[in-house]
């Protein structure tokens, strides 16, 4: 007969349990702070503009997260209806705010790195135990 005896399983579930929660609920305060307040920023009005900014553009941005099998998928999201035309892809701006309104995209794209390397990170923390 041969007797096989698992130990350390409690621990190895808390670690789990831990890497788990951080994978579902990250926090990432530099994604927070940084990301979007840099997706926040305006850009001077045209010369001569006599349009009024309500603010709604900048205050509508936030991250969603979404879970799958396989992936963790962080979407930054501003749901007025107008934001494409104002900070969607060159192609989709309208042409008042092309050139003059960074693209959202390229913003996000510049903070990449650094979104997964606190990922990361925070992930490390978590399977440590802080």
């Amino acid at each position: 007969m041969l007797d096989i005896q698992v130990e350390g399983l409690a621990q190895t579930e808390a670690v789990l349990n831990r890497v788990q929660k951080t994978i579902r609920e990250p926090k990432l305060p530099n994604v927070q702070t940084a990301t979007i307040r840099d997706l926040r920023v305006y850009p001077p009005p045209p010369p001569n503009s006599t349009y009024v900014r309500t603010g709604h553009l900048r205050r509508s941005w936030n991250i969603a997260y979404s879970h799958g099998r396989q992936a963790t998928l962080f979407s930054f999201v501003n749901p007025a209806v107008y934001a494409v035309y104002v900070q969607g892809l060159p192609s989709e701006q309208a042409s008042i705010h092309r050139g003059r309104w960074t693209p959202a995209r390229a913003i996000i794209e510049r903070h990449q790195a650094g979104i997964v390397k606190e990922w990361e990170a925070e992930l490390e923390d978590a399977a440590e135990g802080h």
